[in-house]
């Protein structure tokens, strides 16, 4: 078995969480996953004292199926291939619920979360506040990463639009083309942590992966001339180790940003906004303009701008339906355990000699 306390799975963010799981197996060692291409997995691991990649083979009928970031168990066969054996338990999950209702697992074991816009068209306040509520939801710290600024002159714009997202969430103003900013950006990426870019296509992700490799490892494409918009390369998620630093995670663009999140998360991602609501005179203030209503005088002196109310109620009506569904799904299963129960005691009765 693999030491666990070497340098190699300490790179890839290899901690205590994870070694005390390993060791009541007995057999395999640990490998993280470190490209993700839906059907086919590669890992990273120790392999005497080198760093390298293997594929992971496993059954297609099993539940258990990994994503980028996880951490397995598993045992290097004669072909070269590691053989799956059980995955690890996260520390968390960055995760999204899909246009057809399911939660979608894109990233396991985070520390921070780049949440990449850019100095264009994209740039949207609304989408950063899903991220943001995700991070929240799945204890990962957020950082806003406004990438392309080496296209505006004027930067104090979006600087001042961000703010309206709360003075607690960190901003690096980003071009992939100026050194110094680069540089601030992998000052962020502390030892043994794990950071994932996230955004929207177009945004930049893969070239700021490739600036903070120093390398061409990620596929690019120029920028277009309608909206200053870049091109969807990435079609895998893939995990870089950076020398002296953290492992960074690239992920395909994220088109629809559903949410996954309770209402605890929101109130947190939120905080101007439930706070005002304690401030009502009322506490059956339904917050539309009624007497007393400190979201009405929040509005009416700027303290609080219409859109991200609108956000707010929008986001707490997706919360509550998550919340819902949740429920909803744990009481089947508890009813489904119910009858089981009962049938095996009833067909226990049954079986008995009268």
């Amino acid at each position: 078995m693999t030491n666990l306390e070497s340098d190699c799975l300490k790179k890839l963010g290899f901690n205590e969480h994870f070694s005390l799981q390993v060791a009541p197996y007995g057999i395999g060692q640990p490998y993280r996953v470190t490209e993700d291409f839906g059907l086919r997995f590669v890992v990273s691991g120790d392999a005497q004292g080198r760093l390298q990649q293997f594929n992971l083979t496993f059954s297609r009928k099993s539940e258990q199926v990994p994503i980028i970031g996880d951490w397995v168990l598993g045992i290097l066969n004669a072909t070269g291939e590691v053989e799956f054996i059980d995955i690890l338990q996260r520390a968390n999950c960055f995760q999204r619920s899909t246009d057809d209702g399911r939660v979608q697992a894109l990233a396991a074991n985070i520390d921070k979360l780049f949440i990449v816009t850019s100095c264009t068209e994209e740039f949207n306040l609304s989408r950063l506040e899903r991220y943001l509520l995700l991070a929240r939801a799945n204890r990962i710290a957020p950082t806003v990463v406004l990438n392309k600024a080496d296209l505006v002159d004027d930067k104090s714009a979006y600087l001042e639009q961000l703010a309206e997202l709360g003075s607690d969430i960190p901003v690096c103003m980003l071009s992939t083309v100026n050194e110094p900013s680069v540089t601030r950006l992998k000052d962020l990426i502390a030892k043994d942590e794990t950071c994932v870019f996230v955004g929207s296509s177009g945004v930049g992700k893969s070239s700021i992966v490739n600036a903070l490799t120093g390398s061409h490892q990620q596929l690019t494409l120029g920028v277009s001339t309608k909206g200053a918009r870049g091109s969807h390369t990435t079609t895998s998620r893939s995990l870089f180790v950076l020398p002296e630093r953290g492992v960074i995670i690239d992920t395909p663009g994220i088109r629809s940003v559903g949410v996954t999140a309770s209402a605890d998360s929101l109130s947190d991602t939120f905080e101007d906004v439930t706070l005002l609501m304690s401030q009502c005179a009322f506490r059956n203030c339904g917050h539309n303009g009624e007497r007393g209503c400190a979201i009405a005088q929040a509005l009416d002196d700027g303290r609080l701008t219409l859109r991200r109310l609108n956000s707010f109620r929008k986001l707490e009506r997706e919360a509550k339906f998550f919340d819902d569904k949740n429920t909803a799904l744990r009481q089947q299963r508890n009813e489904a355990k119910q009858r089981a129960a009962r049938r095996g005691s009833r067909e226990r009765f049954e079986r008995e000699p009268r």
